[in-house]
């Protein structure tokens, strides 16, 4: 048998350490939400970095709040956010046109009326 070259072997990254955060909804339920995971929600993103909520050794003892939000809706956003964590943050496309026509043909009688409409998405 030959003798190999030894191969290189690229150093792995240490990978972030994992938080959670405690969600609170407004039926006085708790969700935890990992630090990754919440960085698929701007809102809740935001929320932590402008209000410098801190999870230190693995997780947050503060509870935040989320007044509005019941327990079931909250769970269905931890989920989506858990699912797709380390995914790439969609960026707004601003090639995209957000200010929309709409025609419609309007009949009265036998005479057929065009109105327009705009909306914006």
């Amino acid at each position: 048998m030959a003798e190999q070259d030894p191969v290189d072997v690229a150093p792995v990254a240490e990978a972030e350490p994992i938080y959670y955060f405690k969600l609170g909804s407004c039926d006085d339920k708790e969700v935890k939400i990992s630090s990754e995971a919440i960085k698929q929600s701007k809102t809740l993103n935001d929320l932590i970095s402008n209000l410098q909520y801190n999870a230190e050794e693995g997780e947050s003892t503060e509870v935040i709040p989320m007044d509005n939000i019941k327990e079931p809706t909250l769970i269905k956003v931890r989920d989506w956010c858990e699912k797709h964590k380390g995914e790439p943050i969609p960026v707004d496309d601003e090639s995209i046109p957000k200010n929309m026509l709409f025609e419609a043909h309007i009949f009265c009688g036998d005479t057929p009326e065009k109105v327009s409409f705009s909306d914006e998405f």
